[in-house]
């Protein structure tokens, strides 16, 4: 019982991880292309 959680729990937590690189990932981007919006004007 406690195994089976724990490898549940520690599966949401990869998940969330994951989700989390892809937000900083857009972020990142959007950051590059908004400087580089600056260079040109």
């Amino acid at each position: 019982m406690g195994i089976t959680k724990k490898y549940k729990v520690l599966k949401n937590v990869t998940k969330k991880v994951k989700n989390i690189q892809k937000l900083f990932i857009k972020i990142e981007k959007l950051i590059k292309l908004w400087l580089f919006y600056e260079d040109i004007t």
